[in-house]
């Protein structure tokens, strides 16, 4: 489901991002629609923090659900592609590389992380109908986005898989952020 940030009430507000020596955050599948409100706080805390994505856990909110930013839309115009209970496989014959990545909830680090470059994700959107499965190939940015925020729903972060390169100055920040 793709959401415009024109689209997010103005009271919602923002959720603190958790940093992950506080808490194990293993998420659960989402047996039902989202709340709206669930949602429009994670584009609205992923926004605040200049983030590409936010996972659910890293706010307390332990559903198999997250957020990225689309990249295909005005830097003035934001919007998200919102991802529930999603999974994913390496479309092996893309390879793989290795990029520094920032992560939200360990602010001003980068590290050097090997993805897949291409990836097949599947996700369940709902409407009136029910739940519908979803199934899209990702590659490039937008794969590696998605990588890093499914490690969130299983409480593995980039301090885990990746290598750590330095710190990073907010105003000089070379990496992403998810």
């Amino acid at each position: 489901m793709k959401i415009n940030f024109v689209d997010i009430p103005a009271d919602t507000k923002s959720m603190p991002v958790l940093n992950y020596k506080k808490i194990n955050m293993k998420s659960v599948e989402v047996k039902s629609p989202p709340s709206p409100r669930v949602i429009h706080r994670l584009c609205k805390t992923c926004l605040e923090h200049d983030g590409l994505g936010l996972a659910a856990p890293q706010v307390g909110i332990f559903d198999r659900i997250f957020v990225t930013r689309t990249f295909d839309s005005p830097e003035n115009e934001p919007s998200f592609w919102v991802y529930i209970n999603p999974t994913w496989k390496a479309i092996a014959d893309q390879g793989k590389s290795s990029q520094e990545e920032g992560c939200l909830s360990v602010p001003g680090l980068g590290f050097s992380v090997n993805r897949w470059e291409a990836i097949e994700a599947s996700w369940v959107e709902w409407d009136l109908h029910g739940p519908t499965k979803i199934t899209r190939v990702l590659s490039g940015i937008e794969a590696r986005v998605f990588q890093h925020e499914h490690q969130h729903l299983s409480g593995i972060s980039i301090v885990d898989v990746g290598i750590s390169q330095k710190s990073c100055d907010a105003d000089t920040k070379s990496s992403a952020s998810h």
